[in-house]
């Protein structure tokens, strides 16, 4: 089982130290060099709510995540979503699912919109997505040029009654 514990430091940089290798991969080909500082410093100097699970016993944290808005200034309904993990979220992807639809009710309230990028290898995580309501749809791009060998994903906020 996971629970919830507020944004902090300490978490942080043991989530940053511990992640999986496929994370790892994808968040140091983005940031390239002192891409864990940049990690970091990204996290904690960013304005957005963020989920950080940790075990029962809560001396480990497992994952950590969140969404903020593209143009909060307009208010403009469109996130960018990020989750990062330790090899330990593999002992509990049912609880980090639910969570994470927990989670997404309360990104619907706020986004119509919610995507980001992911590395084509990251298997784990895109099947996460998948079960979330993530599409992998690149003909919805046109003259998007992503990193190599990385591939955009997106969740439309689902309707509700009558359009």
């Amino acid at each position: 089982m996971l629970h919830r514990t507020e944004k902090n430091i300490d978490d942080i940089k043991f989530i940053i130290n511990n992640l999986r290798k496929e994370d790892k991969e994808e968040v140091s080909l983005l940031l390239g060099e002192n891409w864990k500082q940049k990690a970091i410093d990204n996290i904690i100097n960013t304005d957005f709510d963020i989920l950080i699970g940790k075990t029962d016993n809560g001396n480990s944290p497992v994952l950590m995540g969140g969404a903020w808005e593209t143009d909060p200034v307009n208010a403009s309904g469109v996130a960018c979503v990020w989750l990062l993990s330790t090899d330990e979220i593999k002992n509990h992807q049912l609880c980090f699912l639910r969570e994470m639809m927990k989670e997404f009710e309360k990104y619907d309230e706020k986004f119509y919109l919610t995507y980001n990028i992911i590395h084509k290898k990251n298997y784990l995580a895109k099947k996460w997505l998948k079960r979330i309501g993530f599409k992998f749809d690149v003909k919805t791009l046109e003259n998007v040029n992503l990193p190599n060998d990385f591939e955009f994903f997106y969740r439309l906020r689902p309707l509700k009654g009558l359009c």
